[in-house]
């Protein structure tokens, strides 16, 4: 149920948020979609760093997740020209006050590398690739 209602309110602030432009012909085509779509592993060279993974799934809903305990935050995510607009919940001062977020992350995509930069620090992911099964 939490999921539904987190879809529907994306939905909703990514509405209420967005005017129409005449670019947006071109946000989240089948094709942009598809190349980003997938499990990207953040690119550290600091060993003792958390591993972080985004996952950036079919029907734009995503996770991201990092080593360390943690819960994993579920996300909308959306393609607006060369940025991608990341929707999810947090709770800013108590508990189970959550409320939606929106992160616009330019990005660049080259083959299996994609460089988010957020707040002017670029950031490199790398596609992890599905491992085939292993036959018995």
């Amino acid at each position: 149920m939490h999921y539904h209602r987190f879809l529907l309110l994306s939905l909703i602030a990514l509405t209420i948020s967005h005017a129409a432009r005449g670019e947006d012909a071109k946000i989240n085509t089948p094709v942009r979609t598809a190349e980003l779509r997938g499990t990207w592993e953040l690119q550290t060279e600091d060993p003792a760093t958390f591993r972080q993974t985004l996952h950036l799934g079919s029907g734009l809903t995503g996770q991201w997740k990092q080593s360390r305990p943690s819960h994993p935050v579920t996300l909308a995510w959306f393609v607006e020209g060369n940025e991608l607009r990341l929707l999810h919940y947090y709770e800013p001062d108590q508990s189970f006050n959550y409320r939606v977020k929106t992160l616009m992350v330019p990005y660049a995509l080259s083959g299996d590398s994609l460089t988010l930069t957020l707040d002017g620090k670029r950031t490199v992911w790398k596609r992890l690739r599905q491992q085939a099964a292993a036959t018995p």
